[in-house]
């Protein structure tokens, strides 16, 4: 059974994907339609680079967020469009996902860093002292922070083995 008629989208947007769908020689034969309305006419730019087309993105949803919806087909797209908005103070949602930066891998990679530039960051490092895991329980994690504020040290002095 194919389903083909659209019941949300303009027909100007319903006829685009009909010649993208078209020109897909793998995709299934099929027509879609709508008794929708024409709608306004579509826009191509072009883009040199992921940051310019995030900073278009950006531009338009700016001036009227709640009327947007930006589709992306990987991840990875995601970091440098929620940049661009987050430059503009602009307010967004993910949608079946998260957002970039509250990633478990992104938080820890900065965790690294921040204990890299900050070796006297007691939370960034119990973030990472068990990523990976290395089988360090809570009780010693808090013996060596007391050990550590005791002597006043930092964490990149101490002769653990967290690079095992």
């Amino acid at each position: 059974m194919k389903l083909e008629q659209n019941y949300r989208s303009t027909s100007t947007i319903i006829n685009a994907a009909n010649v993208v769908i078209k020109n897909n020689r793998s995709a299934l034969d099929k027509r879609m339609w709508t008794e929708a309305e024409e709608g306004e006419k579509i826009e191509i730019h072009e883009c040199s680079s992921e940051r310019e087309e995030a900073d278009k993105i950006g531009n338009f949803v700016e001036k009227n967020p709640a009327a947007w919806a930006i589709l992306y087909r990987t991840n990875g797209q995601s970091r440098v469009i929620e940049e661009a908005l987050i430059r503009r103070g602009v307010p967004y949602e993910i949608i079946g996902g998260l957002k970039f930066y509250d990633r478990k891998e992104i938080k820890d990679i900065i965790g690294y860093l921040k204990v890299i530039m900050t070796p006297t960051d007691s939370v960034a490092w119990k973030r990472i002292v068990n990523t990976p895991p290395r089988k360090i329980g809570p009780t010693t994690i808090e013996r060596v922070m007391r050990y550590v504020e005791t002597v006043d040290i930092d964490y990149m002095s101490l002769d653990l083995p967290l690079s095992k």
